[in-house]
């Protein structure tokens, strides 16, 4: 309270000049916990009225709240970055403002945020510089053609994923630019695949593969290559889709990817359940959730939790899939996630 009324009492000039020495003191403090002080720092400068340096924070922030599943508060962040470089045009340039949006995106998507979701992964495209289609048909005759050359490709043996040794120096900035495209691209398949939009998906799942294979093997390309093999699956060509979905696999292990590994897992999990093929359904969705166990993964556990429940119930497993909705409706609540909230209503309601 004393605290709190001295500060109320003070100008706020005088407050600007404590926050900003406040500031570049902690800025150079070798001991302060990298956990938080990004965050802190963040603060001191918002109110001391340096945009310059808010921005810099802001972004180092919502990166270790991405990685730590603090959606929220990543979220709060990344809109500050977007409010300053609005007011502040010289701060930003496009490509930090596409990668602010799709890191958006992934935290509507940690949330549960559809619409959310699709809006910023569409603004990052915009960002871009990347035209959305304005007719689905011609788009997916497109993807569909462009898919189509890519497997007689890989049948002939004549196309391969470049390696990161391979890739041309000085490329960095365009290589980053085709990452974070490929990345806009996966957010809108996803959506997509919730919002019951088939024609899209194979559009934004092609666009994907193709951005991501410029710039190497990536965690975006194995999710790309995973999602093909979900939409692969639901077209009714499921040893195609198989294939792709453990290639996937395969690629995410080959790098060392965890997080990547985890997700090609809980999609081909996904495939499995909707083929019937329960226990290797099982098996690959055990491994996902052993990695987000590992990584403190809430969302992807539960996707993975989901399909555990789908397994069980088809096979009668009562006793088994209510307590498999229970666990899923804890980590949902846990993580503020409202979609997979639903799913778990939806799966104690069965």
């Amino acid at each position: 309270l004393v605290r709190s009324v001295t500060y109320e009492l003070m100008l706020g000039q005088q407050r600007r000049a404590l926050h900003l020495a406040a500031g570049r003191a902690l800025e150079g403090d070798p001991s302060l916990d990298a956990g938080w002080s990004e965050a802190l720092l963040t603060r001191h400068f918002e109110r001391a009225g340096d945009a310059a340096r808010t921005l810099l924070h802001a972004d180092r922030a919502a990166k270790q709240a991405l990685e730590l599943g603090a959606f929220r508060e990543a979220r709060e962040l990344l809109t500050t970055c977007v409010t300053l470089a609005d007011r502040q045009t010289e701060l930003a340039g496009p490509d930090d403002r596409m990668r602010w949006q799709v890191e958006l995106a992934i935290a509507a998507a940690g949330l549960g945020d559809l619409g959310g979701r699709r809006a910023h992964a569409e603004q990052a495209l915009v960002h871009g510089g990347i035209r959305l289609p304005t007719s689905d048909a011609g788009a997916v005759a497109t993807a569909l053609v462009r898919l189509g050359q890519r497997a007689v490709m890989h049948g002939l043996g004549f196309h391969h994923v470049p390696r990161a040794g391979d890739l041309p120096r000085g490329a960095g900035p365009e290589l980053a630019r085709h990452r974070e495209i490929a990345s806009a691209y996966r957010q809108l398949a996803v959506v997509a695949y919730f919002a019951s939009e088939p024609l899209r998906i194979v559009h934004h799942v092609e666009r994907a593969i193709r951005f991501a294979e410029r710039s190497g093997p990536s965690p975006d390309l194995t999710g790309a290559m995973s999602e093909l093999g979900a939409w692969l699956g639901l077209a009714g060509m499921p040893e195609t889709a198989d294939r792709y979905l453990t290639r996937a696999i395969a690629l995410a292990e080959d790098m060392q990817h965890l997080p990547a590994t985890a997700y090609s897992n809980m999609v081909r999990g996904l495939f499995l359940v909707g083929r019937g093929t329960f226990d290797e359904a099982l098996a690959v969705t055990a491994r996902c959730q052993e990695i987000c166990v590992a990584l403190g993964d809430r969302v992807n556990w539960a996707n993975a939790q989901v399909m555990r429940f789908w397994v069980h119930h088809y096979r009668g497993e009562d006793d088994t899939a209510l307590a498999d909705a229970r666990a899923l409706r804890a980590k949902a609540e846990e993580s503020g996630n409202v979609q997979q909230s639903a799913w778990a209503e939806r799966c104690l309601s069965l």
